[in-house]
Formats: structure tokens, C-alpha cells, sequence
């Protein structure tokens, strides 16, 4: 990483401020920078990182704000890209997922759900005129995905055949264990990704013993 550079989220409001928690904030070095910023205001000192500079007194007037997303449904723990559009000049954002707030980001950002649901996500903009804020909302749908069945082939020799259809980008992981009597102690044979095709696997032990397997879907 070079000289002054950082890797914190920037804390955008759009696509050319920060907002004025933003770590770019007197984070810039003079020697660099002009006598006015895109918005024909004068720097501080020293100035901030980006094309602009940060002033809470500069962000005022009216705000509207729009959400956009991908498909508005998903799989558990599986991430959602979000963008948001602010239009006006906007202090600071915050996000709440229905999971739970999160301020400091920026107006685009992505976020999981560890549980199934119809999760309302919100965007709220800031700024002096409008100290409530002024949001925009959409729903998104999350949803277990679903357990695969599992059909087994006739054992040919010491080749046993298990196949089951899959859902893409969906992990599975096979796994087996000799003995179901508790406390069950499960061995992880392999792990496949889903293509949304049937996965088959072929199982070549020449051990003698009973196998009884699974499928978890992570």
C-alpha cells in the first residue's frame, strides 16, 4: 500500500463525498491539492482525500434518496450487493438491514442474513435541513436453501453412486460415518460447489464396513 493510502471504507454519500465521519477527512496533504475543491470550496488544512472536501455546514438543503438491488430474494448467508442514490448534498448515511443498523458505510455496500425471513432494508440521509433524515426502503426475501435428496446407485465392485440435483453457487459438503448410534460422528468425504445440475460422486473404498451418508448444505 502506498504512502497515505488506507483500506477503510471511504464513507461515501455519492459518487463524490464523503460523508463527515469519513476517515478521508483532513487525511489529504496540501502539496497536492488546488485552491478550490469540484465544488468550488476552498480546502482545509490539511485537506481531505478525494475531489471534495468535507464540511458539515456545506450539507444542506432538500435530500431524496432511492435503493436499488439485485433479485430482492436470497439465500441465508449468501451476500446481496446494494446501492443507494442521494440526491442533494448529504452529511452522513446509515443503513439498517432489518438485523440491525449500520452507520459509517457507504452509499453502496452489501450485507448477509444468517436467518430465513422478509428482512425491510432502509437508507437514511442526513444532513443540517433535514437532522431526522429522509429514507428510501425496499424488502428482501431470505430463504433457506433447499435440502437436496439424495439417490444412491447399485454398488458395482468396491464404486458406490450418490447423485443429487443442485442449486448453483450452493455449497455442499458429503460426508459419512460407520455407525449411527449417538453420539454420531460424522467425516467429511468432499465438498462440491452447485452448478444447478445433478452432482454425482463416486465412492471407490474397498473397506468392507457400512457407510450411511449426508449432504449439508452450507
Amino acid at each position: 500500500m502506498s504512502y497515505g493510502s488506507f483500506a477503510a471504507d471511504p464513507q461515501l454519500v455519492d459518487a463524490c463525498h464523503p460523508a463527515v465521519t469519513s476517515p478521508c477527512c483532513g487525511a489529504g496533504r496540501a502539496s497536492f491539492m488546488t485552491d478550490q475543491d469540484l465544488d468550488a470550496e476552498a480546502w482545509q488544512n490539511p485537506p481531505s482525500v478525494g475531489c471534495t472536501e468535507i464540511s458539515e455546514s456545506a450539507a444542506t438543503g432538500p435530500l431524496t434518496v432511492a435503493l436499488e438491488a439485485g433479485p430482492l430474494a436470497v439465500m441465508v448467508n449468501r451476500e446481496l450487493p446494494l446501492a443507494g442514490t442521494v440526491t442533494g448534498r448529504a452529511a452522513r448515511l446509515e443503513w439498517d438491514f432489518g438485523d440491525g443498523c449500520v452507520t459509517n458505510t457507504s452509499y453502496f455496500t452489501a450485507h448477509r442474513w444468517a436467518g430465513p425471513g422478509d428482512y425491510p432494508v432502509t437508507l437514511t440521509a442526513y444532513n443540517l435541513d433535514h437532522p431526522a433524515g429522509v429514507s428510501a426502503q425496499l424488502w428482501v426475501q431470505v430463504s433457506l436453501p433447499p435440502q437436496p435428496r439424495v439417490s444412491v446407485g447399485r454398488p458395482t465392485g468396491n464404486r458406490l453412486q450418490l447423485q443429487f440435483p443442485s442449486q448453483a453457487g450452493i455449497f455442499y459438503t458429503i460426508e459419512y460415518t460407520a455407525d449411527l448410534t449417538p453420539p454420531v460422528v460424522w467425516e467429511t468425504w468432499t465438498t462440491l460447489t452447485g452448478n444447478g445440475e445433478v452432482l454425482q460422486i463416486d465412492d471407490f473404498t474397498t473397506s468392507a464396513e457400512t457407510r450411511f451418508y449426508r449432504v449439508r448444505v452450507e
